[in-house]
């Protein structure tokens, strides 16, 4: 664009031819039809960029919006990393991180490490099988199974003083 000096003349370009009347004090039509024609092209030459210009807001407009997507995929992406992370540090299924919601690391990280406290404390800790019990022990008579009272039982029965 070109700016114009004190004279409103177009700097950079040829000066204007002088807008005062000739010596008869009246200007002719073809006088009139040149300063207008003049007038006219200062005028347009200001705004012959302006196609370029509006082509370049658009573009600018189109890369815009290509940014604020890739913005949005970006912290949906960072999001889902933060709450694989949380889970995964939590012992937490691929089935629980749904459950998992949050702005940033240190919240998701929170509501994973609640998630995993209460279901590790809903779930009882699995009890280990071991031998089934012996019905028969502790019910024997008056005889214990070690020491004399055996063997006189066995000798009194078989006849063996």
């Amino acid at each position: 664009m070109s700016e114009n000096d004190a004279n409103g003349t177009a700097t950079g370009t040829t000066p204007a031819a002088p807008t005062t009347p000739p010596e008869g004090g009246m200007f002719t039509q073809a006088d009139v039809d040149r300063i207008v024609g003049e007038r006219i092209a200062r005028e347009r030459q200001k705004f012959a960029d302006y196609d370029d210009l509006k082509a370049a807001a658009a573009q600018a407009s189109e890369f815009q919006g290509q940014y604020e997507d890739l913005v949005g995929k970006v912290s949906t992406t960072e999001n889902d990393l933060w709450r694989e992370r949380a889970a995964r540090r939590h012992g937490l299924d691929d089935e629980l991180m749904g459950f998992l919601v949050g702005e940033d690391a240190d919240e998701l990280d929170a509501r994973a490490k609640t998630l995993a406290e209460k279901l590790n404390a809903a779930t009882p800790p699995p009890t280990r099988p071991g031998p089934r019990p012996d019905p028969s022990q502790g019910k024997g008579g008056d005889i214990p199974l070690n020491g004399d009272p055996i063997l006189d039982s066995l000798k009194s029965k078989l006849g063996i003083p």
